[in-house]
């Protein structure tokens, strides 16, 4: 199952995306949002990455908040290796207090629901942590450097893990560095293999597979993706002299920090790993429909009774009878399903 790069490539300028159109479809919706669905190789499965414009720069106050002054949780290390030893941690992420969390979930639903809905068909999403699944905290901030060991590709969520019905594992990333331009030569992209949830590449340091689809960090740009779908955070190349991202976030023990040269270039996202429900509901009718739904019934009870009224004060002396016609029914029914 090992994906093999085409030669053909495809670069989106304006927005600093490179994919490879032997795997990947890239659509523009009528918002302007760009959709690029990511075949699985070898299957018709495909899983949708959406790309739009942030609204407003609100989107970034928790992490920049995080990452400038508080940090409940302590800075964690995400290791790719098996191991436990700060040697091997390919990031670090500080996760945002529960209250924090939620109305940070909120606060962007409420931004970019019509866009979520126009994409992915998402009508709502949870938290992954109210949901009992995951914990601690799916909603926190990563940092890396280009010192650190590299990614693995790796899944946010797989259809193997329990969710609700008409449920499924989502994540949405933005880039909390005010002063990155989307320059490609800064790297730092997110990239998404044409794999998921157990596909040979996951996990796998060793792994050829290539990226079909590369998305360069804006500080104005949103990216949200499907969970299944293996994905990895590259390095930055360089480091802007100014702006946060050019050194260690304040709130990194100073111990930690230390252990990283002053060239280090770091690269900030901030994520959040939700449960959406992305099956539409069927519309409730509309109530002109709902009125005439009722007249319909009313005006056909009448016209029941006007034919069967005379019979109605009889019925009990007619319930043997209907009971031996149910009877007979029934062993009707029965002989079919034999038959059958």
């Amino acid at each position: 199952r090992g994906i093999v790069r085409r030669k053909s490539s495809a670069m989106d300028a304006p927005s600093g995306i490179w994919y490879d159109p032997s795997f990947v479809a890239r659509t523009r919706l009528p918002s302007g949002t760009l959709a690029f669905d990511v075949q699985v190789g070898g299957s018709d499965l495909q899983h949708r990455v959406l790309v739009f414009p942030t609204r407003s720069p609100q989107v970034h106050a928790v992490a920049l908040k995080m990452l400038r002054k508080q940090c409940e949780t302590g800075w964690r290390a995400i290791t790719s290796l098996k191991s436990e030893e700060i040697e091997a941690a390919n990031a670090f992420t500080c996760h945002s207090p529960p209250k924090e969390r939620n109305m940070h979930l909120y606060s962007f639903m409420e931004q970019y629901s019509d866009l979520l809905e126009e994409g992915l068909n998402i009508t709502s999403c949870q938290n992954r942590d109210d949901m009992g699944i995951a914990a601690p905290g799916r909603i926190f901030t990563t940092v890396l450097n280009n010192e650190m060991p590299t990614d693995v590709w790796h899944p946010d969520g797989c259809v193997y893990m329990p969710r609700p019905r008409d449920h499924e594992f989502f994540t949405v990333l933005t880039y909390p560095m005010p002063h990155w331009d989307g320059d490609a030569s800064f790297g730092g992209h997110v990239e998404f293999a044409a794999q998921e949830c157990g596909g040979p590449a996951e996990g796998d340091r060793s792994s050829t597979t290539a990226a079909v689809l590369r998305i360069v960090p804006k500080f104005d740009q949103v990216v949200v993706f499907s969970g299944p779908l293996l994905h990895r955070a590259s390095h930055s190349a360089a480091a802007s002299k100014s702006g946060l991202r050019y050194r260690a976030p304040p709130t990194l023990p100073l111990w930690l920090s230390q252990r990283y040269s002053a060239d280090a270039a770091w690269r900030y996202s901030a994520v959040i790993q939700a449960i959406c429900q992305n099956t539409p509901l069927p519309p409730p009718p509309p109530p002109s429909a709902l009125a005439h739904l009722i007249r319909t019934g009313i005006s056909y009870f009448g016209s029941w009774m006007r034919v069967n009224g005379s019979d109605w004060t009889s019925a009990e002396s007619k319930e043997p009878e209907m009971a031996s016609v149910r009877d007979q029914e029934g062993d009707d029914s029965y002989s079919r399903k034999g038959e059958l």
